[in-house]
């Protein structure tokens, strides 16, 4: 399992650094952000957050791990959410909604770090 683990995360960034991370990709991408490893699913998103408009077509799903249960989840989440918001206005009431009605307060505390960002 640890194995099948480290070989999935180091297909995750030879991805990256060979340049052929592309649309075909973004799936298998979104696929992992429902991982059991947290570092998956955070390098999940940072690999999607590259992808341009194809990793932007998973936006919602990202703005999902916002509610992670892992801090570096979400905060690769923030920074992915913060960086489409503005292109994305579909994703403002996921942010809304949490900033409001979020049960922890970091995650209100999130949603308020993006929107204060997206605002500036």
């Amino acid at each position: 399992e640890t194995v099948e683990r480290l070989v999935r995360e180091s297909a995750l960034f030879a991805l990256l650094e060979t340049g052929s991370a592309s649309a075909a990709h973004a799936q298998a991408l979104a696929n992992r952000l429902r991982n059991k490893y947290w570092l998956l699913r955070r390098d999940a998103i940072l690999v999607l957050g590259m992808l341009g408009e194809a990793g932007a077509a998973h936006a919602q799903a990202v703005t999902d791990a916002l509610r992670d249960r892992d801090v570096d989840v979400r905060e690769a989440a923030a920074e992915f959410v913060t960086a489409h918001l503005m292109a994305d206005s579909e994703l403002c009431p996921a942010v809304a909604e949490m900033l409001c009605e979020g049960e922890e307060a970091h995650h209100r505390a999130l949603a308020a770090r993006i929107l204060t960002a997206v605002v500036r």
